[in-house]
């Protein structure tokens, strides 16, 4: 019986969780389109969709682990469980390592590169010098040309 009260009770948080993405992503694109207009928010979406297709590149590995993973920690099995998560580790490298490779492509048909705020990190100091050996322009928007545009809102 507790099984099967443990599988409504995450179907329910499942529905519930999926319900408030809904409404979060209509207020949020509510609010994008007032304060930014309809034209950032094509573009967001266009690399949200971008985002999207590469995250497919996961193809479900995140619940065949979780799947996996059931009997051997029920039965505390450490060998099977560390056997598991060694190839996990593997498959999720070359699954980083294809969604890098394929972002990077991607780049290949950019005329300009912005850059968001003021933080630049190792990763992406090394897409930027990618770039720039593609001759791609490079757009810095710094964070107070950010806050003008948005109206002082922190984000």
């Amino acid at each position: 019986m507790a099984r099967l009260s443990n599988s409504f009770r995450n179907l329910t948080y499942s529905f519930a969780g999926y319900f408030l993405k809904t409404l979060v992503q209509f207020v949020s694109r509510t609010v994008f389109i007032q304060v930014l207009g309809r034209e950032y928010l094509g573009l967001g979406g266009l690399f949200t969709n971008i985002l999207m297709m590469l995250s497919l590149a996961e193809l479900g590995f995140g619940e065949a682990i979780t799947f996996s993973l059931y009997g051997p920690l029920a039965r505390e099995d450490q060998k099977a469980i560390r056997g598991l998560m060694q190839m996990f580790r593997r498959i999720y490298t070359l699954v980083g390592a294809f969604v890098l490779a394929a972002g990077l492509s991607l780049l290949w048909f950019c005329d300009e590169l912005w850059l968001f705020g003021d933080a630049v990190t190792d990763g992406m100091k090394n897409e930027l010098q990618f770039c720039k050996n593609l001759n791609i322009r490079i757009r810095k928007i710094t964070e107070n040309e950010i806050q003008k545009v948005i109206g002082g809102i922190r984000l």
